[in-house]
């Protein structure tokens, strides 16, 4: 499970992929579901490469890491993101780094917390357990709690999306979809489902975000990703309208191997890192299987 690929990092995930070539079967997310759902031979070092949100950053640095030696990867889009509006925890982000600032009150569930902002270090760390404390929150909420950090940080969150932040293009999409890749959903905003009370909402998040990757890929979307993903971000009507919704398959980011007795509707994944060494996945699967 990836998220983002620093240009400096594309070496070292080349040799990531390099390691999973060796010592892996690296096969399509869809493959290796349609084989569980067949009771088709599975092997037991088959790896399913996968990426969350949809970052260009994928594009211009793993996608040509993956196609130089031939290795698919399953992408999960939220496709409002890639329609132009700012990932939440993005913006969240861009706001501390770019606070005029150097230390606020910053309102917070149950109260407001102080943090300095003198380093661009503390930013960082500061806009990501910010980030953290708005999860659980409802689109509405969440949305109004960060104009106010907006007011307390004196910066506005610019109508484009940052650079550092752009979205694929869906021409890229396409692109990239006709050399190996494939395209799951992500919903249309990348909310927490789990604090998401009506019914309706949930099954918009998702069969909206099904359609749209399938409208511009031309293809079934038959896999979909959990945002944030942990057991507590899941409820059973979540998975239940995954299922409706006609995904196959949804992937968590809780830790852990899947095997045939992993239900189809919770696999589990090992989180990575482009920068983490190219033995991280063997010492990884090594403690899972303790």
């Amino acid at each position: 499970m990836y998220h983002r690929f620093p240009a400096e990092s594309r070496s070292m995930f080349g040799r990531q992929l390099d390691h999973a070539g060796r010592h892996y079967t690296v096969k399509p997310l869809e493959e290796i579901v349609r084989a569980l759902r067949a009771g088709d031979a599975v092997e037991p070092n088959w790896l399913a490469i996968t990426v969350d949100d949809g970052h260009r950053d994928f594009y211009d640095v793993a996608y040509p890491e993956l196609r130089l030696r031939g290795l698919s990867a399953t992408v999960f889009l939220t496709t409002g993101f890639l329609d132009g509006a700012w990932l939440w925890f993005d913006r969240v982000n861009w706001l501390f780094r770019n606070a005029r600032v150097n230390a606020a009150e910053i309102p917070m569930r149950g109260g407001s917390a102080r943090v300095d902002l003198d380093t661009a270090e503390k930013r960082a760390a500061s806009g990501g357990e910010v980030a953290e404390s708005l999860v659980f929150m409802d689109n509405a909420a969440r949305d109004e709690r960060i104009c106010q950090i907006e007011h307390v940080l004196g910066v506005t969150t610019p109508a484009a999306i940052a650079p550092e932040y752009a979205p694929l293009h869906w021409s890229e999409v396409r692109e990239m979809a006709a050399n190996g890749i494939s395209f799951g959903a992500h919903t249309v905003t990348h909310p927490t489902l789990s604090a998401i009370t009506d019914r309706t909402r949930i099954d918009e998040e998702l069969r909206f975000s099904k359609a749209r990757v399938e409208q511009e890929t031309n293809r079934e979307a038959p896999v979909f990703c959990y945002p944030n993903g942990r057991d507590a971000d899941i409820t059973d009507a979540v998975v239940e309208s995954a299922r409706l919704c006609g995904f196959e398959a949804a992937v968590q980011t809780e830790p852990g191997l899947n095997t045939r007795t992993t239900d189809l509707m919770r696999l589990r994944r090992m989180a990575a890192e482009p920068e983490y060494d190219e033995r991280y996945f063997e010492r990884v699967s090594a403690v899972m299987r303790v």
